[in-house]
């Protein structure tokens, strides 16, 4: 089994199931989480310096690893991301802040792109060490990654946002 996508060219995410679970749904993020946690539990058993996860419609540029384990060797510890377009046309970029300082629970996303940096919630495409690796995804409203963000801020591991590798993101087969 694997992603059942239904065509849908409005703009705006595609629908469709992942194993029997619809695209979207608490119940869809729960599973992606338990998945996301069983390949990075397999990957800190196995004593990994770095752990990438990666959505599977994200094309990297040439050197974005190499590039983004530079930003984290230099003085980013925790998790990095690169840039990712999560929409097709408008901007909406794979980084949102918390809507609230004393609940950091749920993100909103910034007006027009974010600087390099800091960030609270990124989503898509993320580079973990070993302290990153502290974290577990969770199912959340917003998306598993929002609630991994979640998790890592509890924890005090920072996640940083890195606009310089920009991604492509095929989000439909028109893109491909």
């Amino acid at each position: 089994q694997g992603i059942d996508v239904i065509k849908d060219d409005r703009p705006g995410r595609s629908t469709g199931e992942i194993d029997g679970h619809l695209w979207g749904s608490m119940d869809t993020y729960q599973y992606m989480a338990e998945i996301q946690n069983i390949v990075l539990d397999a990957a800190i058993e196995r004593g990994a310096d770095y752990f990438f996860s990666l959505d599977s419609d994200i094309i990297l540029p040439d050197n974005a690893i190499t590039d983004l384990i530079s930003y984290m060797e230099d003085d980013h510890p925790g998790v990095v991301a690169p840039a990712v377009n999560l929409t097709v046309g408008d901007k909406a970029w794979n980084t949102m802040s918390w809507t609230t300082r004393d609940f950091p629970e749920m993100g909103h996303r910034p007006l027009g792109t974010p600087a390099s940096g800091r960030a609270d919630v990124v989503l898509a495409a993320m580079l973990m060490d070993r302290w990153g690796m502290e974290a577990k995804y969770l199912a959340h409203p917003q998306a598993h990654d929002v609630g991994f963000c979640v998790m890592a801020e509890r924890l005090g591991i920072p996640r940083w946002w890195v606009p310089e590798v920009h991604c492509q993101h095929l989000m439909r087969r028109t893109l491909l």
